[in-house]
């Protein structure tokens, strides 16, 4: 049996969240990947309208908002209580250049040890309580205080996360920013319905991390493509998994299909096993009406599967 401290777990700014229900078959099992039945009403949960502001855009960075489905086939092996883990967080700082998201390789390359960063580390508080809502749905994410300052979180269940849907964020109270209401802030990715090579799917320590990937051709495909982008983070351990031996980072659009390049993988001995982060994209940026910075939405749709690296 293996056990591997997940990645999510040593990758701060994220955390992880996925799955909704539909099926596929994945060795002797059926595992829930889709959520097809939970599609939202983009007539109903999509505002168009122009937002009044008399800011100008600084094209600075004053925050996030990130909406999370993360699934995990085998939550056993990485020590998991939950096959899912389902999120919503936010941050607000003072304006700053760059993004939260500029770790992630250019569109269309990878990256071996990706260093992932915080973009600024002085939090804003606006208030005990933000929300962000789609329709009938409404999630409040509760204030944390942190080494930082104030940041957002929300743990949320199957029925919260709404794909293909826009979601609107506001923070009624605001502190020293004023109230903050905006108009389709983040927009959630679909779901899966297929994952290839299947076999990653395995759910028991017994057998996961038995789905061979070549180094020499380490293909992977997924159902349906998406209108945003897609993220393979690819973490190598020794077949005992008794420590991180590095990993691969490979980003592009959402085709529905993606190969890590030999070099990336070559490295890494024969037979280690692998954790494999496969993560759909959707962002969106809006306007801060108090500053004029960027706030910077993110919809995430992803699973965490295991293989084992061949020649």
């Amino acid at each position: 049996m293996k056990h591997l401290i997940p990645w999510i777990a040593l990758w701060g700014c994220t955390g992880s969240g996925l799955d909704r229900y539909g099926s596929i078959e994945g060795g002797d099992q059926q595992t829930a990947l889709s959520n097809e039945d939970q599609t939202g009403d983009d007539d109903d949960d999509t505002d168009t309208d122009e937002e009044d502001t008399d800011i100008e855009p600084t094209g600075l960075t004053g925050g996030y908002l990130w909406l999370q489905h993360f699934w995990t086939a085998c939550p056993d092996c990485f020590f998991l209580s939950e096959s899912y883990d389902i999120h919503a967080s936010a941050i607000l700082h003072d304006p700053t250049s760059g993004s939260w998201f500029d770790w992630l390789p250019p569109l269309g390359s990878c990256v071996a040890d990706p260093n992932i960063t915080n973009l600024s580390d002085q939090y804003i508080n606006v208030g005990n309580t933000v929300y962000l809502a789609s329709g009938a749905t409404s999630l409040s994410l509760a204030s944390r205080s942190t080494a930082n300052g104030i940041d957002y979180r929300a743990t949320l269940g199957p029925t919260d996360y709404l794909e293909d849907t826009w979601y609107d964020f506001s923070a009624p109270n605001g502190g020293s920013t004023g109230p903050i209401e905006l108009f389709d802030a983040l927009v959630t990715p679909v779901g899966f319905t297929s994952i290839q090579p299947n076999k990653m799917l395995l759910d028991s320590p017994s057998t996961a991390f038995g789905a061979p990937i070549s180094k020499a051709n380490a293909s992977f495909s997924w159902t349906p493509a998406g209108s945003g982008t897609f993220l393979l983070f690819v973490v190598a351990y020794p077949a005992d998994g008794s420590q991180m031996l590095g990993s691969v980072a490979c980003y592009d659009d959402d085709t529905g299909e993606m190969t890590i390049p030999n070099s990336y993988l070559s490295t890494f001995p024969n037979d280690s096993i692998l954790a494999v982060y496969m993560e759909r994209y959707q962002f969106s940026e809006s306007v801060l009406p108090h500053n004029g910075s960027i706030l910077e939405g993110v919809g995430e749709n992803g699973v965490l599967v295991t293989a084992k690296l061949v020649p």
